[in-house]
């Protein structure tokens, strides 16, 4: 399978784990959009990520991201998790706008791609039946009295264009 092996050779490259979940959603779905920007914060544990709609910025919680490697140093673990909340909100920023109808197609595109007992499969079902202990950790993760969003460089720069 070749999913699994280009999530585990993507390393701590954010770019690299959402050209991924591009690549999964143009072949399974035939749908794309460019220019995305990702950026990374510390808020409240109880959300994962969030798209604001109109926009193009995807933000990642970095308090449930450094929770999770707490948990585990498994870099396929935490990429598994990464891609998940990668992929379901870049399906919120082409048009999917309900939850109940992104979390099923979240899990069916990762189980397709990784099968059926990868952890990105079984993340996309539910991370914290994945981790169990995830909500003790997250209690323990310190937030940042104030937290700014820091954009990753150079993300999604394929799709980005200059013409002089």
């Amino acid at each position: 399978m070749e999913f699994p092996k280009l999530l585990e050779e993507a390393g701590d490259d954010y770019n690299k784990i959402f050209k991924l979940a591009k690549k999964l959603v143009r072949e399974k779905l035939n749908l794309s959009r460019g220019s995305m920007l990702l950026g990374i914060t510390y808020t409240s544990p109880n959300i994962g990520a969030y798209h604001t709609v109109g926009s193009n910025a995807m933000i990642l919680n970095q308090t449930v991201i450094d929770a999770i490697k707490l948990i585990t140093k498994n870099k396929i673990e935490i990429n598994s998790y990464i891609f998940v909340v990668l992929l379901h909100e870049y399906l919120h920023s082409l048009g999917y706008l309900s939850e109940r109808e992104v979390r099923p197609l979240t899990l069916k595109l990762c189980s397709e791609a990784f099968g059926p007992d990868h952890p990105t499969t079984k993340m996309a079902l539910d991370p914290f039946s994945y981790f169990p202990n995830l909500l003790a950790v997250l209690s323990r993760v310190k937030i940042p009295a104030v937290s700014k969003v820091t954009y990753i460089g150079n993300f999604d720069d394929e799709s980005a264009r200059f013409y002089l």
